[in-house]
């Protein structure tokens, strides 16, 4: 499973990795730069968008773990980076590796298989053709490089979700983590990111944590401290970054990134849900749903939006409440449960007043839509019922519905 998000390859950690404080201050002050100079491993350089321009750069960001030397390796992240120079906002969306997608010659795959069989190049069409945008560039990030990041920087200080434990010899991966906060080196920061075992919602609850450490993880980069790594960034990049963009695009941009706002930078996730198809889980992406999505990018953030990134939200400040409402034995514990893994205060597990309820019921009493939003996102089916906030009541209650086991 390996991957991600989302993270020195998130966003090319935000800023192509070297526009990042130090490295931009290496930029600035090294006197043999020239638009020829390999700040990246540049490959197949065959683009003619060599400059900024006033549209949106967008940028497919891949993560990839090789299992050894000669191994072509797989793409276990992949995330969709959009900038607006006009607004300088810039978006980002988690791609789950198991998208379902059509690759001719091969049939139905998921995306991760498209670098598999063809190459980076073939992983930012089908992006592509998820989103329904042109992408201009991919970038690809090796694993090593992250983990020489992080240890860069010092490591990372994290709030670690849920207790990890993994082993899978053949790939000599190996996570143990203990839940709760934690100062992590750059092994045990690849494994947060790759670890998505004991989530409630498999793959897209490590696309949350992946996230989360992404924001952390900018916060050190931009720190004053991270001037005195400038070289070590800069080298780093050079060793374990490969893109198709240019020198001098990347440079044209290296001013506007370092001015982006952490507060601007939006994260989602493409919409859709897990399904079994032939014996295969594959996750199968909302063509509606995405569509409104990308119409949004790199649009303010208000508190009517409807908000994906749980990064923007404290969960430990929402009190939640999880009532049985549909009859079925442990619903409303296994809920809390999940709840509890990202974060949440549920203060009480009780049986509603009745059983008759079939779909599950969001009752938000936080006058912030996007609380509701994010917890609505965890169920396949439920409705939001807004009531107005009440001392003796919790911020969320919900009544967990009788279709709750086709989630």
């Amino acid at each position: 499973m390996k991957k991600l998000i989302k993270y020195m390859f998130i966003m090319l950690l935000l800023s192509m990795l070297v526009v990042g404080t130090g490295s931009y201050v290496y930029l600035h002050n090294i006197s043999n730069i020239n638009n020829t100079s390999p700040i990246f491993e540049t490959a197949n350089n065959n683009s003619p968008k060599t400059s900024k321009e006033n549209r949106a750069l967008n940028i497919v960001i891949l993560g990839v773990d090789h299992a050894s030397k000669d191994d072509k390796g797989r793409s276990d992240t992949l995330i969709f980076m959009s900038y607006d120079p006009s607004t300088k906002r810039a978006s980002l969306i988690s791609i789950p590796r198991d998208t379902r997608v059509y690759l001719d010659k091969y049939g139905y795959q998921k995306i991760n298989a498209a670098y598999a069989f063809y190459g980076p190049e073939r992983s930012a069409q089908e992006v592509s053709k998820i989103l329904g945008v042109p992408v201009d560039y991919y970038v690809l990030i090796d694993f090593q490089g992250f983990k020489k990041l992080v240890d860069d920087l010092g490591g990372i200080d994290f709030d670690v979700p849920v207790n990890m434990n993994y082993d899978d010899p053949a790939q000599n991966l190996h996570i143990h983590l203990k839940k709760g906060m934690q100062h992590l080196n750059g092994e045990q920061a690849l494994g947060l990111v790759r670890y998505r075992y004991g989530y409630a919602d498999a793959d897209l609850g490590r696309i949350k944590t992946q996230q989360k450490f992404l924001k952390v993880l900018f916060d050190k980069i931009v720190s004053p401290s991270s001037i005195f790594k400038a070289g070590s960034l800069y080298d780093l990049a050079v060793h374990y970054v490969k893109t198709d963009m240019p020198t001098v695009t990347i440079l044209s941009y290296i001013d506007d990134l370092f001015k982006v706002n952490k507060d601007d930078i939006k994260m989602e996730t493409l919409p859709g849900e897990p399904q079994y198809i032939g014996g295969i889980s594959y996750f199968i992406y909302d063509e509606a749903k995405t569509r409104e999505m990308v119409a949004n990018l790199n649009k303010p953030q208000t508190d009517n939006a409807i908000a994906s990134d749980t990064s923007q939200l404290n969960p430990a400040t929402i009190k939640v409440e999880v009532l049985n409402g549909g009859g079925i034995t442990g619903a409303a514990t296994r809920v809390a449960g999940m709840l509890e893994e990202y974060g949440y205060d549920v203060i009480n597990i009780a049986n509603a007043k009745d059983m008759n309820h079939v779909t599950t019921q969001i009752i938000n009493r936080t006058q912030n839509k996007a609380v509701a939003d994010n917890i609505k996102g965890y169920f396949k089916n439920s409705v939001v019922i807004d009531e107005r906030p009440t001392d003796n009541k919790p911020d969320i209650t919900i009544i967990v519905g009788s279709d709750y086991n086709n989630d």
